[in-house]
């Protein structure tokens, strides 16, 4: 509270947004001053200037057991976070797997926030000889829209698929 009344009167009183998130702000704010300095022509040559954002909240795939396995993990950097990781089928003769991304910070899957649900087919194949990639990646614009792209891979065949996760339209 003290902080805020600083701020409040260091502004001479102006009203302080707290309904956002302040790495967003910071990012957003840096991200404007880049486009006006890209703009600029006494900064075109500048490559000084790099925008770091961290992922706010852990996110990863359902497994087998209800159990979340974490792909991203909160604290990072976004350009850290492409994250592969290498599953099987848990069942003879299974003709497509479901990949479910989840968003939080506990492990079981009931506490943890769904934001995508995929279906990946597959040639069918006795448990545990599909080898199926999963790489997930978050990406952050400028203008505040998070999304992740999640692709899946049949390693056996090549076959693959690539879908966007909207972050802020589930929100």
């Amino acid at each position: 509270p003290q902080i805020k009344n600083y701020i409040h009167d260091f502004f001479d009183g102006k009203e302080i947004i707290t309904s956002k998130n302040p790495e967003q702000t910071v990012v957003s704010g840096v991200s404007i001053h880049a486009e006006i300095w890209k703009s600029d022509i006494n900064c075109r040559n500048r490559c000084d200037v790099f925008v770091v954002n961290e992922i706010n909240k852990t996110t990863g795939i359902r497994t087998s057991n209800q159990i979340k396995l974490d792909f991203i993990k909160s604290g990072h950097y976004i350009w850290e976070n492409i994250e592969k990781g290498l599953f099987t089928t848990s069942h003879d003769s299974q003709k497509k797997v479901i990949i479910q991304v989840y968003e939080g910070e506990r492990v079981k899957i009931n506490d943890s926030h769904l934001i995508g649900t995929f279906e990946f087919k597959i040639k069918p194949a006795p448990r545990g000889v599909a080898k199926i990639q999963v790489k997930l990646c978050h990406h952050y614009c400028y203008n505040d829209h998070d999304f992740y792209k999640l692709t899946v891979k049949d390693l056996s065949s090549g076959n693959y698929e690539k879908w966007i996760i909207d972050y802020d339209n589930g929100k």
